[in-house]
């Protein structure tokens, strides 16, 4: 039942032309025995997703398997879409750089309304907050996405860039408002308090005008926190100019979630000219498993749900956590 409901959402996208030479093909295959999977197929020619196919599945440049027990935890809402295939139950085989290709569709129209199609079943709209007390309505923002500290609270390297980019983004933007992400994860931080105010901390003590520029914070766990919190602080003023402030080696998946959800802002990418060679690799390695994984996840579930979030003001700065 779960699977037929599933595929319902997508059937009106069904489509009896075969797919060109040109076209890139992702065949979705539902549940793990595959005498008894439902399979169907999305396929993108060089502008747009153009059809869905579950019966005769032409040959896929990419193949999710998808278990049915992974697919009735984001159909009750128990785990998120990108948290079933983060988890790896969800395999993906095919190029990555193809799954990574597919991020360029994010931003398509018939992309979007199958976007839209899958967000009406997994998704909740979640009430707009209140404007934090210091916003300016149509004055610029600044978003700074979080990144590691120590136990301690010390703020990274990488941390320290991010915030000396949004600085001065601010002090050539007038006016412009500063929000900053990042909660606790043990990949993170493990301190006792929330990122975002050790970042609060540096900023104001390298730059005296800083405090009143800091409206914002959002107790995120993840990327997608990131995105998705900052996303709600920008809906409470309206529709400002928005920047948001990663790494170069991030920016390409910040981007496809930024297409998702708040896809007028654009991407500031730092580079980190004194990280050492070996921690610079690592960090590639991560985002080119992480980015695949994100694209998989979006193509199986679209952008993930949140069910809710609570809001404080701290000194006078609008505050969102994750439910």
């Amino acid at each position: 039942m779960v699977v037929d409901r599933y595929l319902r959402a997508l059937l009106p996208w069904s489509s009896p032309d075969e797919p060109g030479p040109d076209d890139t093909v992702v065949a979705v295959r539902v549940g793990g025995d595959p005498g008894n999977a439902r399979t169907f197929c999305l396929v993108f020619d060089s502008t747009d997703l153009v059809g869905c196919w579950w019966r005769d599945v032409p040959t896929p440049a990419v193949r999710l398997s998808a278990p049915r027990s992974a697919l009735r935890e984001v159909v009750s809402r128990a785990r998120t879409g990108s948290a079933a295939v983060m988890s790896g139950r969800v395999s993906i085989d095919g190029d990555r750089r193809t799954l990574a290709r597919l991020a360029a569709f994010t931003d398509r129209p018939r992309m979007r309304s199958y976007m839209a199609r899958l967000s009406e079943m997994f998704g909740s709209e979640v009430p707009c907050p209140p404007p934090a007390p210091g916003l300016r309505t149509g004055s610029p923002v600044v978003a700074v996405l979080g990144s590691p500290n120590d136990p301690g609270g010390a703020i990274s390297r990488i941390a320290m860039d991010r915030c000396q980019a949004a600085v001065e983004l601010c002090r050539v933007q007038p006016g412009a408002h500063l929000v900053l992400t990042g909660g606790f994860g043990a990949q993170f931080n493990t301190s006792s308090q929330p990122h975002w105010q050790h970042c609060a901390r540096w900023i104001t003590q390298r730059w005296a005008g800083a405090g009143h520029r800091i409206v914002g914070a959002v107790e995120s766990r993840h990327t997608y926190e990131d995105i998705f919190l900052v996303r709600e602080v920008v809906r409470s003023i309206g529709s400002p100019p928005v920047t948001v402030v990663t790494s170069d080696y991030h920016a390409a998946r910040v981007r496809l979630l930024l297409d998702l959800l708040l896809p007028e802002a654009a991407v500031h990418a730092t580079t980190h000219p004194t990280i050492d060679h070996d921690e610079r690799r690592r960090l590639d390695r991560h985002e080119s498993r992480a980015l695949p994984l994100t694209v998989a996840a979006t193509l199986l579930f679209g952008a993930d749900p949140r069910p809710g979030m609570s809001l404080d003001v701290d000194g006078g700065r609008l505050v969102l956590r994750p439910l």
